[in-house]
């Protein structure tokens, strides 16, 4: 609650420490003045109801109802209030990235494709090399999964391999900001 005993919302997210100690964050939004602090107050759960305040639209991670054809298959739909996400359930990649405000899709292709490139010819500083364009490869074999679903942030976790590497993706929306986040392993 903040210093008025307003309800915030919040959530408990994956904490970076979760693998040595099993134990997770929480996260909410909180609105600090400039120069200065704020306070708020953290209580038991059955005490604070984690309701929307009445016209919220929180982020949300939804299966995909399309109809199951040879090119398009089940996935999973990460949304807020400003931007809707496709993520293609066995590649991990982005099929679309649609703006509701504008009603316009961001992309016209697939987004977010974790490709491999050929360096052999650069040297480990890339002299004389201004473009990466000779691609070898594309991460695939994707795990999709839901990682956080809740009032203030929705995360998607990618987990796609190449021959003995493993890259791990985040794709993150939260509540009021129209940004997608993502974050690489």
């Amino acid at each position: 609650k903040d210093c008025h005993g307003n309800v915030v919302p919040s959530q408990l997210v994956h904490s970076t420490t979760h693998e040595c100690y099993w134990r997770k964050d929480t996260l909410f939004s909180a609105r600090v003045p400039a120069l200065g602090y704020s306070l708020y107050y953290v209580s038991n759960v059955e005490d604070t109801p984690q309701t929307a305040p009445e016209g919220d639209v929180f982020p949300r991670v939804l299966p995909v109802t399309t109809p199951l054809t040879a090119n398009s298959h089940d996935g999973l739909m990460l949304q807020n209030e400003f931007l809707s996400i496709k993520i293609e359930p066995y590649s991990g990649y982005i099929a679309h990235i649609f703006d509701k405000r504008t009603e316009k899709y961001l992309t016209t292709d697939r987004a977010a494709v974790p490709v491999v490139i050929n360096e052999y010819y650069h040297d480990a500083w890339s002299h004389a090399k201004n473009f990466f364009t000779d691609e070898m490869a594309r991460f695939s074999d994707a795990e999709v999964s839901i990682l956080e679903n809740g009032p203030v942030r929705a995360t998607v976790k990618v987990v796609s391999h190449y021959n003995k590497s493993t890259l791990t993706q985040y794709f993150s929306l939260t509540s009021n900001c129209d940004k997608l986040t993502v974050k690489a392993h």
